[in-house]
This record gives C-alpha cells, structure tokens and sequence, in this order.
C-alpha cells in the first residue's frame, strides 16, 4: 500500500462480516482494520482511520450509543451505521437526527455497492489511478500515450476494472468456502442452545441463538446465500418475540424452533455438496477439455454457481410476475410525506390512466421506513416516492436499497420539489433511476413510468424460466 491509502475501521462482532468487508474494500486499496467490540474500536481509533463502519448490535454497547458518545468525544470522521434487522422509527430517528452518520445501510449489503458507497464517503483525490498502489494495478500509459489517445486511457481503466472484479471475485470465492464450511457448527450451536430453552439458563441461550442467527441472516446473505439468510432472519425474529420469563411456555417453542434450524441445515448441505461437485476431479476435467462452459470474469467459479442457485428462484419469481402482467397490472409502491403538498388522489388516477396493458395497482405508503418492511412481502415493479420525507428520506432510502443484493436494480423515481442542481445531483448519486417534478404534470409521469417499466418481451422471459 502507498502511504496516501485510506484506512477503514469496522467495528462488529462477527469476524465473516468484517472479512467480507475487508474482500470488498481491498481491492480498491483500502486498508481495513477491524475491531471485535467498542473496547477495540477506541483503541484502533487512536490510529486515526479516515471512515469508521458501526454495527447496531455489539456487545457490551450498542453500536448508536457508541456513536453518541464517539460524537461528544469530538470524533468527526465519515461513520457508516449498519444493521442486520429492520430499524425502528425511533432508532433510525436518532441514528440519523441526532447522530448524523453519514450513510446508514441494511445488511445484506452487495459488496460492489459496499465499496461504492465507503469509496464516496473519503477523499476523491485518493482513488485517482496515479495514487492508489495494488498488486493488480497494471502499469499507466506513457504521457505520450496519454497526449495522443483518450481512448488508450478508457482502455486502462477498463482492464484496472476487469483486473480488479477478477481479484475481488476470487477473494468473495474463498471467504464464501470458508464460511460454508464453518456454518454446520454454528447451527449445531443454535440447535443446542434451543434445546436447553425453558432451563434456568433460558435468558442467556435465547440471547445467543438469537444472535447466532443474526449473524447469519447478515453475513450470508451478503455473501450470496440469500435463502439462508431469510431463514435465519425468520428464527432469529421468533427467539427475539419469545417471553423469557415464561420457561414452560419457552420450553413448548422448541419444536417448531429447531424446524428452521433444520431447513437452515439442508440448505447448508446442499452448498457443501456443490462446492465438492465444483472442485470434485471429474469437473475440473469437464472445464479442462471444454466439455463444459468456462464462466465469464463476472461470476466464475463455485460462489458463482452457489450464488446462481440461490438467486434463481428470486429470479424466477420476478420474471413469472412481470410475465404476468398481459393480466395483471404492475404493482407501483408509492412513498408520500403525510404533511406533503402532493397526495396519493392527485396520483394514482394519473397511473390507471395508463394503456389498458399497463396501468398500476398502486400501494400508498406514508414513510420510507415501511417501504422497506413492505419490500419483504413481494418485489414491486416500480417504486415512486417523495424526497422529502420524515425521518429515512428519499435520498437515503434509495441509497439502502440501491446497496441490498435485491434491490440494486429495482426502479425508483422521486419527486422532487425543485430541479436545481443539488437536488438533481442527489437523484443520481443516491441511484434512482430518474425523476418527476412536483407538482405533477400528468404526461411526464406516464412518460417516465412508461420508460422505467417497459412491456414485457414474453419469449424472452420465458427463456429465462427455462435457462
């Protein structure tokens, strides 16, 4: 590393998660340093990092009570507030209000949009080609070169990129093996701890269970395994809603407690298996004398075949409900300010006025706190949702969504109350893919719903089915 590299301090209990932190911010020549708990993180933060990524839950304090703290101490560094369970209002309201982190991001978090976001949060100057310093680093043109073609210098960064997702990809590749391989225990962990529920002991196992599975429900589905991580995240909000106090009634929980654990252990075997059938000397021969497809630089490998089967039958799913829609209209979650000067009668007339093959099923919703909640039940087709809005604005709810390994691509347009340059600089830079200014005009919001939802192509959706 160069002397000028930037250094990132996350502070979170669960060492997977900060490897896969670390995987993902190396690349960029990042230095990562980590720390267990708040006791580690104050001494690390006598080293002076340049950003510092706080989980919610921590041991002996919770992460934004920490924050708090650090800010009456007078530490003004970039600070990052992640979390892998669903904020509250009150929660977020002090995160952001009182707090005032600069990005707050829900787990799962995509690890390209991880280091797009950290990468945004420190100093520019830093990431230009001729500062960063890595071993995948190929070497710059000549200022000759330079002064003689723009193109020989898009062409550098093109193979800076392509090097880079390569080296990233293998790191993410060996770290999802790694926490595969150690997940059996970790549930046997959860499994034991259930049993023994309804013991004298009973506070204790439920708070470790419970944040076993959080664990899991952030670290894994971040990793790609996102049918884990959803049961995990289902267990974990049951362990958390049981009354301690009651240890028959804990105890008669066990059963259908451990039927998660079980389902959570099936999908486990079943990675194993694919990892052992990817490197099992039949395959590898497959790949050698071309009998079988070599995958591209954009997702080689076994993590790429364990996120593939994961992700298909989201895949599936989404494509079967835009599929759908020759009978069933679009589904629109629309985000309105209750106090706004635009209300939910004055829109959704304007999106049923859309050709008969396209007109909206609209969902009022009133903060973007339950956007997020609401997203859980089902993908929409479409999010449409105020800027301006209490607590979570839309700027930093599209940020949240934007870094979830769901929903980087879900369509989002916000309406603004000016077009000036920092507003529409925000619409871009938080990810949304446009947006419609208030008060509404009714043709420029069928325009843009029409081009951020096109007509499905039916053959071609139906090839995605059947891959």
């Amino acid at each position: 590393m160069s002397d000028t590299a930037r250094t990132v301090l996350i502070v979170d209990d669960d060492p997977m998660f900060r490897r896969f932190v670390a995987s993902a911010l190396s690349a960029r020549g990042i230095n990562v340093r980590e720390a267990r708990n708040t006791i580690e993180g104050e001494r690390l933060l006598l080293e002076d990092p340049d950003l510092l990524i706080v989980d919610y839950k921590l041991p002996q304090a919770d992460g934004a009570s920490w924050i708090r703290k650090l800010k009456e101490q007078g530490v003004s560094i970039p600070i990052v507030f992640c979390s892998g369970s669903c904020f509250d209002s009150k929660v977020f309201s002090v995160v952001r209000n009182v707090l005032s982190v600069d990005l707050i991001l829900q787990k799962p978090i995509a690890p390209e949009r991880l280091a797009e976001a950290i990468v945004s949060l420190l100093p520019q100057s830093q990431f230009a080609p001729e500062d960063v310093s890595s071993p995948l680093k190929p070497p710059l043109p000549s200022s000759a070169g330079r002064e003689s073609s723009e193109k020989s210098a898009a062409d550098w960064m093109e193979t800076y990129a392509a090097e880079e997702d390569l080296e990233t990809r293998r790191i993410l590749e060996e770290l999802a093996r790694d926490y595969v391989a150690n997940l059996p225990a970790a549930i046997d962990e959860i499994a034991a701890e259930i049993c023994r529920l309804g013991s004298e002991e009973s506070a204790e196992l439920l708070e470790g269970a419970a944040n076993r599975a959080h664990q899991i429900r952030g670290t894994g589905s971040s990793l790609g395994f996102c049918e884990l991580g959803v049961l995990a995240g289902e267990l974990e909000d049951r362990l958390n809603a049981l009354d301690v106090a009651d240890k028959e009634w804990l105890a008669s929980w066990r059963e259908e407690l451990l039927v998660f654990v079980d389902l959570m252990r099936n999908v486990v075997d079943n990675h194993i298996r694919q990892y052992a059938r990817a490197d099992s000397p039949v395959e590898s021969a497959k790949v050698e004398s071309g009998l079988e497809h070599k995958p591209d630089r954009h997702g080689g490998g076994a993590f790429a075949q364990v996120a593939e089967a994961e992700m298909k039958p989201v895949l599936v799913r989404s494509t079967l409900s835009r599929l759908a829609r020759s009978v069933t209209p679009p589904r629109v979650l629309l985000v309105l300010n209750p106090s706004g000067t635009v209300g939910a009668h004055e829109i959704e007339p304007v999106l049923s006025m859309l050709p008969a093959t396209s007109h909206c099923l609209v969902q009022t919703l009133s903060s973007a706190l339950t956007l997020m909640s609401c997203l859980n039940e089902g993908p929409p087709d479409l999010v449409l949702m105020e800027a301006d809005l209490p607590g979570l604005t839309g700027f930093e709810a599209c940020r949240m969504l934007r870094a979830h390994p769901l929903w980087g691509e879900l369509p989002i347009l916000l309406l603004l109350k000016s077009a000036d340059a920092e507003e529409r600089r925000q619409v871009f830079e938080c990810g949304a893919s446009d947006f419609v200014l208030l008060p509404i005009l009714e043709e420029e919001l069928q325009t843009r719903v029409r081009t951020v939802i096109p007509e499905p192509d039916r053959n071609n959706l139906l090839s995605t089915i059947q891959m």
